[in-house]
């Protein structure tokens, strides 16, 4: 191939191979150099472009703008004796190498004017030791300092003899040594000074132990401890606590469960005391609290507070069920209210069924029959009997959500409980005409509207006396579920589990506990 001259002197310009530089030879005012022929340095060199995987080739350049003076150096102390400017170098780290570079440019700068002090003077070994013991002392002045001296004063000594220099040098010497007396003994004081600093602050840190450690006994002085004493004259706090009318009634409510306390032996390092337990397991109905919320009010584990409540659902289940009691006809004619005397006189029970939710069980036959359409969420269904005088005189087991209300009234045994003439008064889901009817008893229900335009004036008329007598049992439903907060929410599955002594699961012990305290309560019924 034919070439001219011309051609043959192109050469292809050389870029840049650091990473994010766009530097290309002839078109920037830096250099571009040859990465080094020394094998140890050109490795430094490639690890400075950090460039993973990439090797230095003979045209392979890196321009001067990665290097501190604009050029490498071949001193190992400079700085730029590997490139150290690059797009990924922090703010900061540039400044500290700036620096760095004028540091050694002004060392080597006091170094030169040494040797040309030396050389100028004929007598340079009086003064050479000397002046050397005053450029390289670190206790006396800095390097900065013996340059910035050299340069302000390189026109006297220049004109001056050699005695005269030296007399010069060692008087300058002689302030340096008291300035730094001076500084030593600030920085003595300062010491001093920091010194009674961290004494003062560590016994202000005891002091600030000794006053937490008294907040924290006076607040739990002002905290009332949950004992006793502390409710003996509190009747607030007894409502609060247990949902009872008084302190009076709470300990009545006690007396009777220690008759059916099991005797157990008594350790001497017994964690809480019977009449503690029986009032955290009242704490536990009245206000649903965890477990471990417990534990802390009682500084007790969780553990021990779960042995604790479900043994005395046991003490209390057994001492307080004679609390709902199916009365006699005798004895609620006798004490019958004014309201339901004109057209209610043979009623001896208001029948309504409440909901409970509960965790959704695993087993889907379970989930499928515990499954409330009204309530749209697992639930158990009781079946509640209310007195005319508005005490609750029935309970039945719980039953899964799904269940209607005439087949919970039939597999329950309130029926075997009425007698002929009895009057049973309840809500439109109950249609147990039939059922009542075996038992030679009678059912009020409301009236209902289907198939019909408009009720006629009688049937309103009677509808209307009817709910305002049956509206007790509501209201008392949900007074026992204002009173005690654990029917209000979600019951564990394993309170579903029946006990295998007595064969009655938690849930059934806690409504029948629940009722029986509100039994104990003043009446919601008027007596007038």
């Amino acid at each position: 191939w034919a070439h001219t001259p011309t051609e043959c002197l192109i050469v292809m310009p050389h870029y840049c191979v650091a990473f994010g530089c766009r530097n290309k030879q002839g078109q920037c005012s830096y250099g571009f150099h040859r990465f080094p022929r020394d094998e140890f340095r050109r490795r430094r060199w490639e690890a400075a472009v950090r460039r993973e995987g990439w090797l230095a080739t003979e045209y392979s350049r890196i321009c001067g703008a990665h290097f501190v003076t604009g050029k490498p150096s071949n001193d190992p102390t400079h700085v730029d004796y590997v490139p150290s400017l690059f797009a990924f170098t922090p703010s900061l780290q540039k400044k500290s190498l700036q620096k760095r570079a004028q540091k050694h440019k002004d060392v080597s700068e006091m170094k030169r004017r040494r040797l040309e002090a030396q050389n100028r003077s004929p007598h340079c070994d009086e003064v050479s030791p000397e002046f050397i013991r005053v450029c390289d002392s670190q206790d006396a002045i800095t390097s900065d300092d013996v340059v910035a001296q050299l340069r302000s004063t390189d026109q006297e000594i220049t004109h001056l003899s050699p005695e005269a220099e030296l007399s010069l040098l060692r008087e300058k010497l002689a302030n340096e040594q008291q300035k730094r007396i001076e500084a030593e003994s600030q920085v003595t004081q300062l010491q001093k000074e920091l010194d009674d600093t961290k004494q003062r602050l560590q016994r202000a840190e005891s002091q600030v132990d000794v006053l937490q450690k008294k907040v924290h006994d006076l607040e739990r002085l002002k905290r009332p401890d949950l004992t006793q004493n502390s409710l003996k004259d509190n009747p607030k706090m007894v409502q609060f606590y247990t949902g009872l009318p008084s302190f009076a009634t709470l300990m009545i409510v006690f007396n009777l469960a220690l008759n059916t306390l099991p005797s157990v032996r008594t350790h001497g390092n017994r964690k809480l005391s019977n009449f503690t337990e029986f009032l955290l397991t009242l704490i536990k109905l009245r206000l649903d609290l965890r477990n471990k919320d417990l534990s802390y009010r009682f500084g007790v584990s969780e553990s021990f507070v779960s042995l604790t409540v479900h043994k005395w659902l046991n003490i209390l289940y057994t001492s307080l069920r004679f609390l709902i009691h199916w009365p006699s006809r005798e004895e609620v004619r006798a004490t019958l209210p004014e309201c339901f005397r004109p057209k209610f006189l043979n009623a001896v029970v208001i029948i309504d069924c409440t909901e409970v939710f509960i965790e959704r069980a695993s087993n889907l036959l379970a989930r499928s029959q515990t499954w409330s359409t009204y309530k749209s969420h697992n639930t158990i269904k009781y079946l509640i009997g209310v007195t005319p005088q508005g005490s609750i005189s029935f309970v039945s087991k719980a039953w899964g959500g799904r269940v209607s209300d005439k087949v919970l009234t039939q597999e329950c045994d309130i029926l075997n409980k009425l007698l002929p003439g009895d009057l049973v008064l309840a809500d439109r889901g109950f249609n147990i005409f039939e059922l009542v009817t075996e038992f030679q008893a009678q059912a009020k229900l409301p009236a209902f509207t289907k198939g019909k335009a408009q009720l006629p004036v009688k049937e309103i008329k009677e509808s209307r006396e009817l709910a305002h007598v049956r509206i007790h049992v509501e209201r008392l439903i949900g007074m026992v579920k204002q009173k005690y907060s654990i029917l209000e929410g979600v019951m564990p599955i394993s309170f579903i589990k029946h006990d295998s002594e007595c064969d009655v699961s938690v849930a059934d012990k806690v409504m029948v506990i629940c009722c029986a305290l509100v039994n104990i309560c003043e009446s919601i019924v008027p007596k007038d």
